[in-house]
């Protein structure tokens, strides 16, 4: 299969590297609108005898991802042989620039094509995928360092259905969403007809993995349900704008989680607002907390699937102040 990059725009030559400046990036499945539309101006309407001149070519791997380009790179995600490949290249002359693999054996029920379906999605320093056998996965952008990883099929106990994992991702806010699927376990086989969900057909992931930079001293009190425990942690997202945000563990999470400073985890949180004298205060709640990249200590039960709502709120008697 080749990939045919041509010139569409009506008169800047194919060398031209202020075409960097003045192209409108495609950074997602659909662009930059969900439409399907270029915001492009310009763009030649006679593509007859040759007046689309091919800029340059490439042999690519199987499969139906579309590429997505962001910033002078196109991120191409294929399958060769037996891995799937994310490959970069500059956008302009199709050289590459860094390649990054991972074994598959992804093979399809209906004999279609073994690789990827979903389009690589660009989002600012990183460019994430989603392998048809359900590998989601975080690259940097500028040298494919492998950031994050999440296999959905073990995680959430995907069936394989008759075409894949197909659907690219989609970025809103700090939130990555992907339509998962997942069954509860020792499930029935896909044509039993008995298949059920387990709640996670649309999942969404932090975007972001967070360092501790600094645990506070835990807090403790008597509420009108009982005596109250909550320990707070600041988070310090990554990225080339790293935020900081302070979280909160109530109760047996603290002893659960075990949260040690200058680790990097991922946290499940609910966000909840509330009145007090007057006054409205904002948590951050943890009700999960898997580990990340880092040397922290394996997190219990981390095979288990992220649950899909926050549990009851045992803290809600008022704000221990």
């Amino acid at each position: 299969m080749t990939l045919t990059v041509c010139l569409a725009g009506s008169s800047l030559s194919a060398q031209d590297s202020s075409r960097r400046n003045q192209s409108a990036d495609w950074y997602r499945f659909l662009g930059p609108n969900l439409n399907a539309k270029s915001t492009e101006i310009g763009i030649r309407t006679d593509w007859s005898d040759g007046k689309l001149p091919i800029v340059w070519q490439r042999e690519v791997g199987d499969g139906y991802s579309m590429p997505s380009v962001g910033e002078g790179r196109m991120f191409i995600f294929d399958r060769h042989g037996d891995k799937a490949r994310l490959t970069c290249v500059d956008s302009l002359t199709g050289e590459e620039i860094w390649k990054s693999e991972y074994p598959t054996d992804y093979v399809d029920h209906y004999e279609y094509s073994t690789g990827p379906r979903a389009s690589p999605v660009i989002d600012g320093d990183r460019v994430y995928t989603f392998g048809v056998e359900g590998r989601l996965r975080a690259h940097r952008v500028t040298d494919g360092e492998l950031i994050w990883e999440v296999d959905t099929g073990k995680k959430f106990g995907v069936v394989q259905n008759f075409f894949g994992a197909g659907s690219t991702p989609i970025v809103e806010g700090d939130l990555l969403i992907a339509m998962v699927g997942g069954s509860p376990p020792n499930p029935p086989a896909l044509w039993s007809g008995e298949l059920q969900g387990n709640g996670s057909g649309i999942v969404a992931f932090h975007k972001l993995t967070g360092k501790v930079v600094q645990i506070l001293e835990e807090q403790s009190g008597e509420g009108r349900n009982g005596p109250w425990r909550k320990q707070e942690f600041i988070l310090e997202t990554q990225g080339q704008y790293p935020k900081q945000v302070c979280v909160v563990q109530w109760g047996d999470n603290i002893d659960q989680f075990g949260v040690q400073e200058g680790e990097t985890l991922t946290a499940a949180i609910d966000i909840q607002s509330r009145e007090y004298n007057g006054r409205w205060y904002t948590d951050v709640k943890a009700w999960r907390v898997d580990r990340g990249e880092g040397d922290a200590a394996p997190q219990p039960s981390s095979d288990e699937p992220w649950p899909t709502a926050a549990p009851p709120d045992a803290s809600d008697d008022g704000l221990p102040f």
